[in-house]
């Protein structure tokens, strides 16, 4: 089985399954707070593109914790200060709190569930090529987890997070 859709099938998974276990058993460890309204970037040109591999590999870098807190930007280095950018090769995954925003209670865990949507999702389907995506996660919406080419520093793949500033 070709490793895209190993991963295709194991984020469904989790996806589905995951929240409804952690119901079962009462151990509500996760906020549960995810939006997932996917945003896909619609980038025509190859190289504004990232490598969906290498997202997957990115994303695989965030912490996995079930631990519920509250995400900030100032204040205290602790697990929940924003942003996080975790790279591979040619794939940034970038956790960012918008501009000016209360802290956003979520969990680790969310978010890499939720990085892994706009990964599934944004895939094109032809080998690994990759449009990249954001989606809002958290009670307010005001955590944003996207995946953009490496190296666009903010500029492309990020006008739109940008303009909401």
């Amino acid at each position: 089985m070709p490793p895209q859709v190993f991963l295709l099938l194991l984020t469904a998974f989790l996806f589905h399954m995951v929240p409804s276990i952690r119901a079962q058993t009462g151990n509500i460890t996760t906020a549960n707070n995810t939006n997932f309204e996917v945003e896909c970037t619609q980038f025509k040109i190859f190289k504004f593109r990232p490598d969906y591999s290498d997202c997957n590999d990115a994303i695989g870098f965030l912490a996995s914790s079930e631990t519920v807190g509250y995400f900030h930007t100032a204040g205290a280095f602790d697990l929940f200060q924003l942003p996080v950018t975790k790279m591979k090769d040619t794939c940034e995954v970038k956790v960012e709190l918008q501009p000016h925003a209360a802290p956003e209670e979520s969990s680790w865990l969310d978010i890499k569930i939720a990085a892994m949507k706009v990964s599934n999702d944004c895939w094109t389907g032809h080998g690994f090529e990759h449009t990249g995506g954001s989606i809002h996660i958290g009670l307010h919406g005001t955590i944003r987890v996207s995946l953009v080419r490496a190296g666009s520093a903010g500029g492309i793949g990020n006008a739109r997070f940008a303009a909401e500033s």
